[in-house]
């Protein structure tokens, strides 16, 4: 529904809400409304962290076409975070061939980040560097993989030697082999820069409103409204302005392998965690999955050439 009101000194405010019902809510035989989740205030809860191993769990229980070998290939080097209560991880240096691993897609934003493997800081890498010294991109990274029961991570400032030319000529020639392996690939699709986290806290704007309402048979139920989010994250919706504003990450080019390769992709944005894999995609508030309109999201087919800009 779009809405259009007067605020203070006159001043005009539109945009678009939703009416919905709870998951929980009885669902009456004269209900207008679709049933939808409520967003937790952040990210990075208790709940939503529940929900994303809830998708794994079906993605593996269910889908063919994202299967991964369980015997996983391990890129040249990924970062050891085991350990819940350790202050540091380490890079590890191709001491395995197999392991289950997480990517991370990011933006680096200007400057660069402050967190680089280097030929001089290497060996200082190998023997471990303190979670702290990261940007909050990859401090966050680190609290999801471990809390995902993970092992490895990956990302590619810290697993590749940035000012060595012929690792990195060797190692970003692997990088499709990276993502297409990796177990899960996560997004910091919010941030313009590592700095910027991967979790965010829910805009208060964003945040549901109850209501009562009475129905025919003499009851009353809650129904809920909030104001529209954004959820074009097919590729034959082409992607909105509000969409790349909101999400810097997509608009990179860069990064757009990063997104199409991987089995499963799960975005952390500003007000919820979305999901891609080769099967459907679903995001945090939405009760059901929706399946790709086009096959499998590596069929390019049906795309506008806006998503390819």
């Amino acid at each position: 529904m779009n809405l259009s009101c007067s605020g203070q000194g006159g001043r005009e405010i539109e945009g678009f809400v939703e009416f919905f019902m709870g998951t929980d809510s009885p669902n009456p035989d004269n209900a207008l409304f679709s049933k939808r989740k409520l967003l937790p205030n952040t990210t990075s809860s208790e709940i939503t962290f529940a929900t994303i191993k809830e998708w794994i769990e079906q993605c593996n229980r269910n889908h063919d076409c994202c299967g991964l070998d369980p015997s996983q290939w391990l890129p040249t080097r990924v970062l050891d975070v085991s350990g819940s209560g350790d202050s540091t991880i380490r890079l590890l240096q191709n001491e395995r061939a197999e392991g289950k691993y997480l990517a991370l897609s990011h933006c680096w934003g200007v400057p660069k980040p402050h967190a680089l493997t280097l030929g001089n800081n290497f060996e200082e890498m190998k023997r471990g560097v303190p979670i702290a010294s990261l940007p909050k991109t990859f401090q966050d990274a680190v609290v999801f993989t471990r809390d995902m029961g993970v092992q490895y991570l990956w990302i590619d400032c810290l697993c590749i030697i940035q000012d060595v030319k012929d690792d990195w000529r060797r190692e970003s020639a692997q990088m499709a082999a990276v993502y297409q392996n990796s177990y899960l690939t996560i997004t910091s699709s919010h941030a313009a820069s590592s700095d910027g986290g991967l979790f965010h806290e829910v805009h208060s704007q964003y945040a549901a409103k109850e209501l009562k309402v009475d129905s025919n048979d003499g009851n009353s139920y809650a129904i809920y409204v909030q104001r529209l989010l954004e959820h074009d994250i097919h590729w034959d919706n082409g992607g909105s302005k509000a969409l790349y504003e909101q999400c810097p990450l997509l608009s990179r080019a860069w990064a757009f392998q990063e997104r199409l390769i991987p089995p499963r992709v799960l975005h952390f944005r500003r007000n919820e965690v979305m999901w891609e894999c080769n099967e459907h995609t679903r995001c945090q508030c939405v009760y059901e999955a929706n399946p790709w309109t086009h096959g499998p999201k590596t069929d390019l087919s049906g795309c506008e050439e806006a998503v390819l800009c």
